[in-house]
C-alpha cells in the first residue's frame, strides 16, 4: 500500500498541544507527517523544535517521510531567484533545511521553481534567464540532497515556468538520482484541459490571469507526461477552476483515474494529504485518504 503523509500546521497551535495532536494522528491510523515549510523554516533557528518532532515523532510511532521545501509569497526561496545578493543566503539555508530535515527521516523535499518572475511580467521573453538561475540552484542543492539521501522533487504548478514541459527541462539536463517531481493533483486539476468543461474566461482565476497575462495554455495528460520522475504527489482538489487545498473527494478530481497512473509511477515513494490547513478535521482527512488508498 503507498504511505500516505499528512500536511499539518503545528506552530499555529502552542507547543504544549503538540503531543495531543501527534496523538490525534496514531489514532486515526495514520504513520507518516509531512513537514510543512513554515515548520521547516522555523527548525532553521530553533533546535528545540528538531529535537521535539523527533520525540514526539517516536512516541506516537510516526514517520517523516516528506517535507515542502523554505517558500514564501515574496519568493525569495524559489530556485529561479535573480537577485544576485540573494542567491547564496537562499542556497545556503535550503542546504542546512536539507540537512536538518534528513535527520528527522525525509526522503524527499518539494521545491517551487519559482513564480515571481511571472506576476511581475518578466518570464516572457526571458525564459532562458530564469531557467539559466534555477538549473544553477539545482546543480548547487544536489550534492547536498545526495549526500543527505533526500530527493530533490520539483512541482508542477499553474503558471507557464512551472509547466510540466518546464520541468521536464531540468529533469532532461540533470542526470542525478537525487532529483524528481512532486505531480501536485490539485494543480493539475486547475491547468488540465480535461479535469472541467473550459467554458468560463480563462481569467477568472486572480492566480492564473497574473501569472499568464492573456496567454494561458491548458495542458494535456499532466500525470502520464510526469509518470518516470514522479516521487511524490500532494492531493488535494478544488473545482478546476481556483487552487483550493480541499478535501479530495470534494471537487472535480477523478481520483480512481489519478491512483490509477500514480501506481505506474516507477519511482513513487509516497503520497501527501496537502489539504489547506484548518480545511477538514483529521479524523475526516484520515479517513478520505484510506478510503483512497482502498481505489
Amino acid at each position: 500500500m503507498i504511505p500516505v503523509s499528512h500536511f499539518f500546521d503545528f506552530i499555529t497551535y502552542p507547543e504544549n498541544r503538540w503531543d495531543v495532536l501527534f496523538g490525534e494522528f496514531e489514532a486515526c491510523g495514520a504513520t507518516h507527517l509531512t513537514i510543512a515549510a513554515p515548520e521547516a523554516e522555523r527548525m532553521l533557528g530553533r533546535p528545540s523544535m528538531i529535537r521535539s518532532f523527533r520525540r514526539l515523532a517516536e512516541q506516537h510511532h510516526l514517520l517523516f517521510q516528506d517535507a515542502h521545501g523554505l517558500h514564501g509569497y515574496d519568493q525569495a526561496w524559489d530556485l529561479n531567484v535573480d537577485d544576485m545578493d540573494r542567491r547564496p543566503v537562499m542556497l545556503g539555508l535550503h542546504k542546512c533545511c536539507i540537512r536538518i530535515l534528513a535527520s528527522l527521516g525525509v526522503r524527499t523535499y518539494t521545491m517551487h521553481i519559482g513564480a515571481q518572475c511571472c506576476m511581475q511580467e518578466r518570464w516572457f521573453g526571458h525564459e532562458d534567464h530564469f531557467r539559466e538561475m534555477a538549473l544553477d540552484s539545482l546543480e548547487k542543492l544536489l550534492p547536498t540532497a545526495e549526500k543527505e539521501g533526500v530527493i530533490i522533487a520539483i512541482e508542477n504548478s499553474f503558471e507557464p515556468v512551472n509547466t510540466p514541459d518546464e520541468l521536464l527541462y531540468y529533469i532532461r539536463r540533470i542526470d542525478s538520482p537525487a532529483l524528481g517531481v512532486c505531480f501536485d493533483a490539485g494543480h493539475a486539476a486547475v491547468m488540465s484541459d480535461d479535469s472541467v468543461p473550459r467554458d468560463r474566461d480563462e481569467n477568472d482565476d486572480p492566480h492564473r490571469k497574473a501569472a499568464w497575462h492573456g496567454r494561458l495554455v491548458f495542458q494535456h495528460d499532466i500525470l502520464k507526461k510526469l509518470t518516470p520522475w514522479v516521487v511524490t504527489a500532494h492531493l488535494h482538489d478544488n473545482d478546476g477552476h481556483q487552487d483550493l487545498h480541499n478535501l479530495i473527494f470534494s471537487g472535480v478530481t477523478d481520483w480512481k483515474k489519478t491512483m490509477d497512473g500514480l501506481r505506474k509511477c516507477p519511482r513513487l515513494l509516497g503520497i501527501q494529504n496537502e489539504v489547506r490547513f484548518g480545511g477538514a478535521p483529521i479524523a475526516s482527512m484520515c479517513a478520505a485518504f484510506r478510503r483512497l488508498q482502498d481505489l
